[in-house]
């Protein structure tokens, strides 16, 4: 890995958790829907079968939360680790700053646009309700991601040059 990927991979992580987070509120709502509509339909609900995958789907759904958390944190740990091992010249640190200001600018924009799609009538109850700890992160990813690149930014550039 180049010394210069490493603040593309925080920006890289803020898209993929952007778009992990409009997957999990599309498919908690798709599937909210599609299984109120079976439950609905006389002819579907009657199987024990049925009433089972049913269960088990809501029981994945409501695992998506989970999931996302244990995602964003296996991303950060990811740059801070990588961040640790590549060595690197505190010259270009300024030019890393730099970088890091443009994706905290990008990661409140995609906060932005998380807030507006889950302010929808059909989303916001879905976005408050069944995946809270993913609305916290996605209102709050200017501030994740601006501690987790000063942190790698730091680990990068704090190293003594006889490291490696």
């Amino acid at each position: 890995m180049k010394k210069a990927q490493l603040s593309y991979d925080v920006a890289i992580t803020a898209v993929v958790l952007f778009v992990f987070a409009i997957l999990f509120v599309v498919a908690t709502f798709t599937y909210n829907e599609v299984a109120n509509s079976m439950a609905n339909n006389s002819v579907i609900n009657q199987s024990n079968a049925t009433i089972t995958a049913l269960e088990a789907g809501k029981a994945t759904i409501n695992r998506l939360d989970y999931i996302f958390i244990t995602l964003f944190i296996g991303l950060m740990f990811a740059i801070i680790i990588a961040s640790f091992f590549i060595p690197a010249n505190s010259v270009f640190a300024f030019i890393y700053f730099i970088a890091l200001v443009v994706i905290v600018a990008t990661s409140a924009i995609l906060s932005y646009v998380f807030g507006q799609i889950t302010s929808n009538g059909y989303f916001n109850s879905i976005a408050t309700t069944n995946l809270p700890i993913t609305s916290h992160l996605m209102s709050n990813l200017p501030l994740y991601v601006t501690i987790v690149g000063f942190v790698a930014m730091v680990l990068l550039y704090a190293k003594p040059q006889q490291m490696y």
